[in-house]
């Protein structure tokens, strides 16, 4: 993904039913995190565990509507150029917290369709080629590029939707197709969160030596789509890309989020 334009905002009068939510035993009073709807736990997002691998799983079957707001819907189709005052009025769907608000150029694709590879079956197992205490993703997810960053690290972009492509209006979807295909750019939104990653240990050879993987930490940009699923659909499905307006939480993620801005700023693209 492009960086386009972002700000930092701290959001304190949220009406959202949207929360993220923790839970932890004895030793850890905070271990797995949730993106909560209410008492239903829609994503579980991982665990406090920095040497653990990423993952996120869908935990429920609920068919779980896109989040919008009326008043921007038609601003959103057309694309936004610069986030202005778009994310205060979204602002109102987006827990309360602080986070840095991006508007990303993103060109996602499916992951495991031709020349998309699937992060958890690929990349992961680089770096943790025997960890499989946690399954693969239970619903379908998209990726953006990657971006190599200093001292071997790597930076990883994936969007995540509420639910399965194969539920999607193919009306919406051919709207969206000729939309984008005439030069707009609309935009979706997404609430994201940070994970940096790095095993504790590396492969060994038969002569015992560490066999390192190319790109040693993992930087997991995770976008849980809100609003915008038929326009991620039919930007992949064309191949031309559309706009992400991502609201990264600073609570939630690794207190990265400002050097990844930084990344982004001076960002280059490596293959998937």
């Amino acid at each position: 993904m492009q960086l386009i334009d972002s700000k930092p905002l701290t959001i304190t009068k949220s009406r959202s039913k949207l929360a993220f939510t923790t839970t932890g035993g004895t030793n850890w009073k905070v271990w797995d995190r949730f993106i909560s709807l209410g008492d239903e736990q829609l994503f579980h997002i991982g665990n406090v565990c920095g040497t653990c691998e990423f993952f996120f799983r869908r935990m429920t079957d609920l068919a779980v509507p896109s989040f919008e707001i009326e008043r921007v819907k038609t601003e959103l189709e057309s694309g936004i150029a610069a986030i202005g005052s778009t994310a205060d009025t979204l602002a109102e769907i987006i827990p309360n917290g602080k986070y840095v608000v991006a508007l990303f150029e993103c060109q996602p694709a499916l992951a495991g369709t031709d020349g998309t590879p699937d992060y958890f079956s690929h990349e992961q197992r680089l770096a943790w080629p025997d960890y499989d205490d946690d399954p693969p993703p239970t619903t379908s997810y998209y990726r953006g590029d990657s971006m190599a960053m200093p001292e071997q690290q790597m930076l990883f972009e994936f969007l995540v939707p509420l639910y399965d492509s194969s539920l999607l209006s193919d009306e919406r979807v051919t709207h969206y197709k000729t939309l984008i295909k005439s030069g707009v750019r609309p935009t979706a939104v997404s609430l994201s969160v940070l994970d940096v990653k790095a095993p504790m240990s590396f492969p060994e050879d038969e002569d015992g030596n560490e066999i390192e993987p190319e790109f040693r930490t993992h930087w997991c940009l995770a976008n849980y789509m809100l609003d915008g699923h038929h326009k991620v659909f039919a930007s992949h499905s064309v191949g031309i890309p559309i706009t992400l307006l991502s609201f990264i939480s600073v609570d939630h993620s690794w207190q990265l989020v400002d050097e990844l801005i930084t990344h982004y700023k001076g960002r280059q693209i490596t293959k998937r």
